[in-house]
């Protein structure tokens, strides 16, 4: 049996985040590098924002949404000096890790970020980043760290799909 084809196309995941920026970087660079679709996935979270209760009350979950959706906007129009062919998503109402990793269940690769531990400077995988290693049906990068003036563009670590061979 064959193994189904790919699409051409990269998945990143979107926060808002200095290192989601970073992903995203590193993604449109890598697109234009495939000369690929790059599509950019935000998930809005149905979570309540807290705040302490001296700091008033929190902006409403459709504010906040709203800021983010804007936010990912922005992020696209700079990527899009990178790298045109760029398709920003939204989905709502959803976990992160399953909706990114059903966005990516036919593409080349996912990219996702996950913080440093700042006292070791060494990564650690988030929950999300996590669940898409395990999971994704297509090799994983993860972008670890905001790149620096004069830094190389390279990602922490490129994950082998093991999935998507089990499930051939």
């Amino acid at each position: 049996m064959n193994p189904t084809p790919r699409k051409n196309r990269i998945v990143v995941g979107f926060d808002g985040s200095a290192i989601s920026l970073a992903a995203l970087d590193w993604a449109a660079e890598e697109a234009r590098a495939r000369n690929c679709e790059l599509w950019v996935v935000h998930v809005l979270d149905r979570g309540q924002a807290t705040r302490p209760s001296y700091a008033g009350a929190p902006p409403s979950q459709t504010d906040r949404h709203s800021r983010l959706v804007r936010h990912l906007h922005r992020a696209v129009r700079e990527a899009e000096r990178i790298w045109p062919r760029i398709v920003p998503f939204v989905v709502g109402g959803d976990l992160v890790a399953p909706a990114l990793l059903r966005a990516a269940a036919e593409a080349e690769l996912l990219v996702v970020g996950t913080p440093e531990h700042r006292s070791l400077d060494t990564p650690t995988l988030s929950s999300t980043a996590a669940a898409c290693v395990r999971e994704a049906r297509c090799p994983v990068v993860i972008v670890s760290h905001v790149p620096r003036t004069g830094d190389e563009r390279r990602p922490l670590a490129l994950v082998p799909a093991a999935r998507a061979e089990a499930n051939v």
